[in-house]
């Protein structure tokens, strides 16, 4: 008789967490536990002979459910809260009743619509606290490892408190070798286009080694990783290697002020250096106030000149307007168009043939349509986000690439092809404090071990994840809102095998 590797399923009781271990084996599943009450659930979950541990943990999930539900119907608030939890998991009708009978503002109505698609719904993981007038608990997404606290308050029969807190996963994610990880991570892929929640190309890679590719939803014909998907954000990496290799040239010093290449500059402007613009450390705001169709570098710095900074020098506050900036020195620095350079410079160099910034009225067969939910019509349906978008790609984002073309960005980088090792690494260490719990180096968002780009727009939803240390790459494309590519990011992260890991098999095997 063969057995698989054990497996924990946490089971949240009256706000206790309890882990069950289980095993598989040819005969089904066995398991270590000792509360009785536990034990029940496990029990039914079981007699309904479960395929697979997929199966088992949603059919736990469902039982334990079960449970804190009859627990709710207890007391007034934990009525209220079950019945606003059932809305949010039905649609945008029912929670249209609850807030119209809650008599809450508009806009809450609209944040709970708007989770409402992009999340599949919440799983009730625990009863936290329970009185008459006040509940506490906490919630799982049900397709991510997102976990969420909602505190609802009543007195008198009326609403007096509704909150919603994102909160830390309280359960440890297994981490899964590769032979797990990668079948599992296709069916969880394809599991969230059937029902909707992901449009888009999933890619793992190792080196040149293509693990997973995994495409679906409203996308044209074709091998999901050659389609083209606005990149929003991602060719801001393009950018910062383009100041980089100017520094590796000796053309420009990180610490250089940009007045310095870009003369008539705002004076306050003229002192920022590269490397606060890199950082977004610069202050010179935004361009989204701007409403005219623009691409050219200096038709930006002709609108925006005169407001000067508008906001601290030295604090991180994300601004596209510092890579149009970067994407100007460039041109001036070169005698280049910022498109023809990162053509001859980077894309060349790294044999990305099918990544470019077309115009907004440009059509081609193999580009993927952006769709974004329309939250002003009743039923939200998704639309179109081509009127949404930039007349062209810019410095800051825009530009259009395929997952494929991206895998062979994120090889010329860590080979060396676009910059000096040394310098990449200044990039990924020389990093500041974002606020969103990772941090921004030189050009790229840096985690404890990875370093990448996302890109988030109407319609857009793109991460892009080089991990240095294990050697692979994930990168997801998705043609929806946020959060399709960052779910599945995140959950990819959390079960990739670490280096440390891989050694361990490799000195196995």
């Amino acid at each position: 008789m063969s057995i698989e590797p054990s497996f924990h399923i946490p089971v949240n009781i009256q706000g206790k967490n309890i882990e069950v271990t289980f095993i598989k084996s040819d005969k089904g599943y066995t398991y270590e536990c000792s509360d009785e009450r536990v034990r029940d659930i496990v029990e039914k979950a079981l007699q309904s002979h479960p395929k697979n541990e997929t199966e088992l943990r949603g059919k736990v999930s469902q039982l334990q459910t079960e449970f804190a539900f009859e627990t709710l119907q207890k007391t007034a608030a934990g009525r209220e809260f079950s019945s606003w939890l059932t809305a949010f998991n039905t649609g945008p009708l029912p929670l249209k009743e609850v807030h119209t009978r809650w008599q809450t503002p508009p806009d809450r109505l609209e944040r709970d619509r708007h989770f409402h698609y992009y999340t599949g719904g919440y799983d009730l993981i625990a009863i936290e606290e329970l009185d008459e007038n006040h509940v506490v608990c906490l919630l799982k997404e049900k397709y991510s490892d997102q976990y969420v606290q909602v505190q609802l308050a009543t007195e008198n029969g009326k609403l007096t408190a509704f909150q919603v807190h994102a909160v830390s996963s309280p359960f440890k994610i297994e981490r899964l070798n590769e032979k797990e990880l990668i079948p599992f991570i296709e069916n969880y892929v394809n599991n969230l286009i059937e029902r909707g929640l992901f449009s888009g190309t999933v890619l793992i890679a190792k080196g040149n080694n293509e693990l997973l590719s995994v495409s679906g939803g409203k996308l044209p014909e074709g091998d999901g990783s050659d389609l083209q998907f606005n990149m929003g954000s991602m060719n801001k990496m393009f950018t910062a290697i383009g100041i980089l290799q100017l520094v590796e040239k000796g053309m420009i010093a990180l610490d250089s002020p940009i007045g310095t290449v870009l003369k008539n500059l705002h004076p306050d402007v003229a002192k920022i250096t590269f490397r606060q613009l890199l950082h977004h450390h610069g202050g010179v705001g935004d361009i989204f106030d701007i409403k005219e169709d623009l691409f050219a570098t200096q038709d930006f710095i002709d609108r925006l000149n005169d407001r000067g900074l508008v906001e601290p020098i030295g604090e991180f506050h994300y601004s596209n307007y510092g890579f149009v900036l970067m994407g100007a020195a460039i041109e001036e620095l070169t005698n280049m168009t910022y498109y023809d350079y990162v053509q001859r410079n980077i894309l060349n160099k790294a044999g990305m043939t099918s990544t470019q910034f077309p115009f907004r009225t440009e059509q081609a067969e193999n580009r993927a349509v952006g769709y974004m939910r329309d939250l002003n019509q009743e039923d939200c349906p998704l639309v179109e986000n081509t009127e949404k978008l930039p007349l062209r790609g810019t410095p800051a984002g825009g530009g259009y690439s395929t997952a494929r073309d991206l895998l062979h960005f994120a090889n010329a980088l860590e080979q060396g092809v676009l910059l000096d090792p040394s310098l990449l690494k200044t990039a990924e260490r020389d990093a500041v404090p974002t606020g969103w719990g990772e941090q921004y180096g030189l050009g790229f968002f840096v985690g404890d071990s990875w370093y990448g780009h996302t890109g988030v727009a109407e319609g857009i939803n793109d991460n892009f994840k080089i991990f240095p240390s294990s050697g692979y790459y994930v990168i997801i494309l998705a043609n929806m809102d946020r959060p399709a590519a960052e779910r599945v990011a995140d959950f990819i992260q959390a079960r990739l095998p670490s280096a440390k890991q891989q050694m361990k098999n490799t000195i196995r095997s």
